[in-house]
């Protein structure tokens, strides 16, 4: 072959697609969707150098103000490991929560 020639190739007359056929390919298993009955619900921290923390709750837990305490201990623990330079400037008040007046 000379350069700048192109080869062609000779493709069967009877594929559908005018393509060559490949017996030995199995054929492809069709994508089922599933739906289950199991919720969760996702608590993401994002900063701007994306994901820092992310907790997954059932839905059988009630998230209050002591688990949300909990969840984000955890997320203090969470960047003093994987980002302690932005440690410092984290802090978590501890002071009751204050509820406004019946007036």
């Amino acid at each position: 072959m000379s350069r700048g020639a192109t080869s062609t190739v000779k493709r069967p007359s009877d594929s559908p697609w005018n393509s060559v056929h490949f017996l030995s390919t199995p054929p492809s298993k069709k994508c089922r969707l599933t739906k289950f009955r199991i919720k969760t619900l996702l608590i993401a921290f994002l900063g701007s150098k994306g994901l820092i923390h992310h907790q997954l709750v059932p839905a059988s837990t009630t998230v209050n103000e002591e688990s949300y305490e909990g969840v984000l201990k955890r997320l203090l623990q969470r960047i003093w490991r994987v980002r302690p330079q932005l440690y410092p400037e984290w802090t978590m008040e501890t002071a009751p929560r204050q509820r406004p007046s019946a007036h």
